[in-house]
């Protein structure tokens, strides 16, 4: 099992992309369209945000911009997928009120 298991990380876990969401934060509460920026530790061919289970759109940036999210906590997922099909997630919990705040 050791075996496999350092063949998993050397073939699968390790070269993924590591994730990170610079805007918006955590928890943060927003209003209008939400600006949504991504970015990785490795080349990404392709994103993809998803608002709860739904993937709402799909681009080569990491950069999304979301008009008319449903007012209430949202959970925002961003997978980074590689050109060889590696993938990684970060997801994070907004508030979306009706006003600018």
């Amino acid at each position: 099992i050791r075996h496999c298991d350092r063949l998993v990380r050397e073939h699968y876990i390790d070269p993924a992309p590591r994730i990170s969401i610079a805007a918006p934060r955590d928890g943060a509460i927003l209003a209008g369209t939400v600006h949504v920026d991504a970015r990785a530790d490795r080349p990404v061919a392709k994103w993809r945000l998803y608002v709860g289970t739904k993937m709402v759109e799909e681009n080569a940036s990491g950069r999304f911009d979301i008009p008319n999210l449903s007012t209430g906590p949202q959970i925002l997922t961003v997978h980074g997928i590689t050109e060889d099909w590696l993938r990684s997630a970060r997801q994070l919990q907004v508030s979306v009120v009706g006003e600018q705040r």
